[in-house]
């Protein structure tokens, strides 16, 4: 376990040039023990905690096992550098790992990740550090409230805290304890116990190497728990009801509403003082002087609002930038950052320029390329928000586009714009794709904008929690191998298939052979774009029911073929005991979908049938799915797909005196009399024609 604890490192730095007079320089040996004692301050000291008087009992009681035995080291330790030129209170240590270590962290991060985003131990509100979210959740949901505050005539107040050194100053202690809280015991616990505890550090400036110093508190920057187990400090972080908390990392912002501004800062103030209370009991620090405190409203202000936070006051003010976001109120027209944007992306067009040429430097295709990562992404970031602002503030973006079809071009400065973009056009290589050239061509607002991803701002309404994700994780958890359960092609198939007749021959054989004991159930959803209409069907040939489902007209065919899944599931749970079976379906998309750790579609239907496949392994089932082709004549025959097709035909040959409904059998007209044999391969070719297949065979 040893080389997990490679914080323990050297600071490196050369030429440090601070002294203790501004005049004599110091030596290195006098700045190493500078900066060892600076970082023990920071780091080196155990926080100072009002925890729960469970606490070390909790933690105690829940690691019931032993730790992990110390594994051998073989490496030295890793020497950190960084270009420390003054030494700045925000300075923080980045270790470099070993690579077994991180690799070991990545599989405790996985497995640990997947329990507490399964079990939703994590706040609901945390944006950071978790898939499938990001800052834009926060900042849509921050947008959401000044637009429902300026529509329904409210005061809104919003406190934006900073956190002094979140990271490393995070308590061991309350970390340790929240997990056992939230049911991580036994080695688990132990190892993360390990993995915090046990680390120090040492500087080292030229040939001089301060003491080593302990690390007591903190999470190790640069780790790959460490966002993780922050999270996990942060979970149980709430502010009273009548206001909300917005999370991403450490960044907390507080919102509350209210009719009146007085009513509002008191409910900021509550939650303000809640807030301060739970920072104190879990030894962390909130600067005041570096916080902000801002108010949104169409009425105008009589005062300054004030909110106190540990004592001190916030300072108020009408501009705050959050994740990028620059913010200004009480009335966001969101001129300030339309002119930041101006002014960073300029200064991005003087870099572009200094590479361009007519006859030497970068060629135009790089050239738009550079604009496209370094100035149109920064304009595209929070564009869904800020594409509210007045159409007069918008039109000052589009000279930075201009210019840069100009530069990427070698145009003069003379040429129409509307030349240039078609120009572009004409020789761009995929058109198609090039999201900017659609924008150019179909906008009818400023050129630089993408279009927009949500409705306006003044239309959009709900509650801003509706629009968090779903979990995104995977049903199945990280340790467990399901992969023998799916059976994604069939054995002996050519990946290509060009004949019928061969599909045949193999699903014939798979029927017959693996299968020959299962219980068979077949699954098929289907979307006919003309009607438009959606539908699923299961088909259960031991006792040929067939159950049909009409679903909404605008559900696609993935949507479909998942229903069915989970209907067949449904109907093996209720319907029959517990046996091995084997799930055939045409959709591989499906079936990829559901071995996928992280379900990028349909991810609520997808949760579904994981849920009940492990309920059903869990009481007992063999339960097996099976890809198969369309072009198969077993397949054909059972089908849920052409069910009413295959009704049909039956009573039609019925009628005829015909009770054999193999396919060949059919096609040839054998056990039919010799009057009505002409009339069956007619049904036939008329069955097969509806079924699509007739062209085929």
């Amino acid at each position: 376990m040893s080389f997990l604890r490679s914080m323990e490192g050297k600071f490196v730095s050369q030429n440090i040039p601070f002294s203790d007079d501004d005049s004599t320089p110091l030596a290195d040996p006098e700045k190493a023990k500078i900066l060892s004692e600076h970082f023990h301050l920071k780091i080196g000291l155990p926080p100072l905690l009002r925890p729960p008087p469970t606490l070390t009992s909790v933690i105690e009681t829940a690691v019931s096992s032993p730790a992990l035995p110390s594994l051998a080291q073989p490496f030295k330790p890793h020497e950190l550098s960084s270009a420390l030129a003054t030494l700045k209170p925000a300075y923080r240590p980045i270790s470099l790992l070993s690579c077994i270590g991180k690799l070991l962290e990545r599989l405790v991060n996985t497995r640990l990740t997947w329990w507490l985003e399964a079990n939703n131990k994590l706040a609901e509100e945390q944006c950071g550090f978790r898939p499938h979210r990001s800052t834009l959740d926060v900042l849509g949901q921050i947008e959401y409230h000044i637009c429902d505050t300026y529509r329904q005539r409210q005061v809104m107040m919003a406190l934006f805290l900073d956190l002094e050194g979140a990271f490393d100053s995070a308590p061991h202690e309350g970390i340790l304890y929240k997990l056992a809280l939230m049911g991580i015991t036994g080695t688990t616990l132990a190892w993360v116990r390990d993995f915090l505890t046990g680390r120090s550090f040492q500087v080292a400036v030229g040939a001089s190497l301060s003491p080593s110093q302990g690390i007591h508190r903190g999470v190790p920057q640069g780790s790959i728990l460490s966002p993780l187990l922050f999270n996990v400090l942060l979970s149980d972080l709430q502010v009273p009801t009548h206001s909300h908390l917005l999370l991403y990392a450490d960044d907390i912002t507080i919102v509350s509403r209210a009719p009146t501004l007085s009513e509002a800062q008191d409910h900021l103030q509550e939650a303000a003082t809640a807030l301060g209370a739970w920072m104190t009991t879990w030894g962390l620090q909130v600067s005041a002087s570096k916080s902000s405190l801002m108010c949104f409203t169409m009425k105008k202000l009589p005062t300054p609002p004030t909110v106190n936070l540990s004592g001190e006051a916030v300072p108020y003010s009408t501009l705050h930038t959050l994740l990028g976001l620059r913010l200004d109120g009480p009335r966001l027209s969101w001129v300030n950052h339309i002119s930041y944007l101006r002014t960073s992306c300029n200064k991005r067009l003087d870099v572009m320029k200094r590479i361009a040429g007519i006859r030497w430097g970068a060629s135009r295709d790089l050239l738009f390329h550079y604009y496209k990562t370094t100035i149109r992404a920064k304009m595209q970031y929070p564009s869904c928000f800020y594409g509210s602002a007045a159409y007069s503030n918008l039109l000052k973006l589009d000279p930075i586009q201009n210019a840069a079809l100009r530069i990427s071009m070698g145009a003069m400065s003379s040429s129409p714009v509307v030349s240039l973009q078609a120009e572009w056009y004409s020789s761009t290589v995929h058109p198609q794709t090039d999201d900017l050239v659609l924008t150019i061509l179909q906008d009818t607002g400023p050129a630089c904008l993408p279009p927009p991803l949500y409705p306006p701002l003044q239309l959009r309404g709900g509650s801003a929690s509706s629009c968090m994700p779903v979990n995104p994780y995977s049903s199945f958890p990280s340790w467990l191998d399901v992969t023998h359960n799916f059976a994604l092609h069939v054995p002996g198939l050519p990946p290509k298939l060009s004949v019928s007749g061969l599909a045949a021959a193999h699903f014939q054989q798979l029927d017959r052979s693996i299968y020959h004991h299962h219980l068979k159930i077949y699954t098929d959803g289907s979307r006919d774009a003309s009607l438009p209409s959606s539908a699923a069907a299961i088909y259960d040939a031991s006792t040929a029911i067939c159950k049909t489902w009409r679903l909404p007209e605008y559900t696609d065919v993935l949507t479909t073929e998942l229903f069915a899944l989970l209907q067949a599931l449904i109907y093996l749970r209720t319907s029959h005991p517990k046996s091995m079976v084997v799930i055939y379906t045409d959709s591989r998309s499906s079936l990829s979908l559901l071995l996928s750790r992280q379900p990028s579609s349909a991810t609520t239907l997808v949760h579904s049938i994981q849920n009940t496949f492990l309920h059903l392994l869990n009481t007992g089932w063999d339960i097996t799915f099976q890809t198969v082709e369309e072009t198969i004549e077993h397949f054909l025959l059972h089908c849920p797909r052409f069910h009413s097709h295959r009704v049909v035909l039956r009573d039609h040959l019925a009628a005829l005196g015909v009770s054999t409904y193999d396919l060949p059998t059919l096609l040839a007209a054998a056990g039919a009399h010799s009057s009505h044999q002409a009339a069956v391969l007619r049904l036939t070719c008329v069955f097969l024609k509806k079924c699509g297949q007739l062209p085929r065979l």
